[in-house]
């Protein structure tokens, strides 16, 4: 479905602050803290890193209520090669950023901005949020959060359909990617430069891809930001890696 014009100006607001204050690892991953709210970043596979945020920190709990991706070993999975092993990661704290980094990917939280950004092992950029308040949730009358992100202007999106090996074009386009029903996947944009963002939520979730209203993925009637990167290389494997792990 396309989404009304009208809905693709985010929420007016003041200004958002997520620079970095404190940050701490945990058993998990790691949890850094804004005046805006609290971010929250844990490896699940070597190519698979959990995103989520919520506002406020003290207090602050985050929704894990419903278990979104499958980590039990299969042979399906071995026989495509994607690997679920638990992770052995690295964290690192520097001057002006925060750094993790599993076997195969690296992420990178700049303090000044708390913008997340994504990297092979070896250091090629990946994706990055925007650096410019990269995320923000609205908590009047109607909830509804966004996630921005700089997509390259050379890189093409897309949306996958019903159908596992169906993708649709999302080229200067805005739509919404969930499939409206709860019992099925989560929605998944994919990037013709190998990577996957699955957004973890059972509501109507929107895809722009135009500038003038800012490039971003929209959650209706939630308050919690939740997504997972995924990188596979080729937008053939994410699309594998998404079908495989993915709760149904």
């Amino acid at each position: 479905d396309v989404p009304n014009n009208n809905s693709l100006h985010p929420a007016g607001h003041a200004r958002i602050d997520t620079s970095i204050r404190w940050q701490k690892k945990t058993k998990d991953g790691v949890e850094l803290a804004s005046n805006y709210g609290l971010l929250r970043i844990i490896p699940v596979t070597d190519s698979v890193i959990r995103v989520s945020f919520v506002k406020g920190h003290e207090g602050t709990a985050f929704s894990d209520d419903y278990e979104w991706i499958h980590t039990k070993p299969t042979q399906e999975c071995s026989d495509a090669g994607i690997s679920l092993n638990k992770p052995k990661w690295l964290y690192k704290e520097m001057k002006d950023a925060v750094a993790i980094a599993t076997d195969n990917l690296a992420i990178k939280v700049e303090k000044k901005t708390g913008a997340v950004k994504f990297f092979t092992r070896s250091g090629k950029p990946i994706l990055s949020e925007r650096e410019k308040e990269p995320r923000q949730i609205s908590t009047d009358s109607n909830s509804q959060t966004w996630m921005f992100f700089d997509f390259k202007k050379n890189e093409k999106l897309w949306a996958r359909g019903m159908a596992s090996t169906e993708l649709i074009p999302l080229e200067m386009k805005a739509r919404y990617i969930s499939y409206g029903n709860e019992t099925m996947r989560m929605p998944l944009l994919v990037s013709s430069l190998g990577y996957g963002i699955a957004v973890a939520s059972k509501n109507n979730v929107m895809c722009c891809n135009i500038a003038m209203y800012g490039k971003y993925l929209s959650v209706e009637g939630s308050n919690q930001i939740d997504y997972y990167f995924m990188y596979g290389e080729t937008k053939e494997k994410v699309a594998q890696m998404h079908k495989f792990l993915a709760t149904k």
